[in-house]
């Protein structure tokens, strides 16, 4: 996932973290352990 995301412009793991929560209301590892189920 890292390496998509710094081939879209983003600088760091937080800042990714912080956008996948504003658009999808939680965390990436939260959106993981629920697809998991």
């Amino acid at each position: 996932m890292l390496e998509i995301a710094f081939g879209l412009g983003f600088k760091s793991a937080s800042v990714v973290t912080r956008a996948f929560r504003r658009a999808y209301g939680m965390a990436p590892q939260e959106y993981r352990a629920l697809a998991g189920k």
